[in-house]
């Protein structure tokens, strides 16, 4: 039997992980910043080779600004072609 208490139940849900393809949206919410933080990692062998590493920082505040991750999958979605 596993018992989960609480406070372990909140920390889990102010993780999540977004999955599309190959690509990995790790998206956590930080109570001391108080704002979300965006890791960004993909699967097999492409995992180390995702090119919008270079705008993670623009997306990260971009969610933080509008606070709407539906749009922030978007944006990621629409400019992972491009940028390969």
């Amino acid at each position: 039997m596993i018992i989960v208490t609480r406070h372990q139940l909140l920390l889990l849900a102010r993780r999540l992980v977004l999955s599309g393809g190959q690509q990995l949206l790790h998206v956590r919410f930080c109570c001391r910043q108080k704002k979300f933080l965006l890791v960004l990692g993909g699967m097999m062998e492409g995992a180390g080779m995702n090119p919008q590493h270079l705008v993670e920082p623009q997306l990260e505040q971009h969610l933080n600004e509008h606070k709407n991750l539906a749009l922030t999958a978007k944006i990621l979605h629409e400019t992972y072609a491009p940028m390969r």
